[in-house]
């Protein structure tokens, strides 16, 4: 992965999940972190080296 696509990706996990916890404290619920962790999947998943699925939340 090139670097400037590396510390872009970085920014934008880092930011999505600090987010998630934000909305997580503001509803008293964890389902904001459960989207975003599934939509960083999507997001991440065409990133990763090799072939396979890649697995979901749990």
């Amino acid at each position: 992965m090139p670097p400037d696509t590396a510390a872009g990706l970085s920014v934008t996990l880092l930011s999505c999940l600090e987010g998630a916890l934000v909305l997580c404290r503001a509803q008293q619920s964890v389902q904001p972190l459960h989207h975003v962790a599934e939509h960083l999947t999507a997001l991440v998943h065409p990133h990763l080296p090799g072939p396979g699925p890649c697995p979901g939340p749990q």
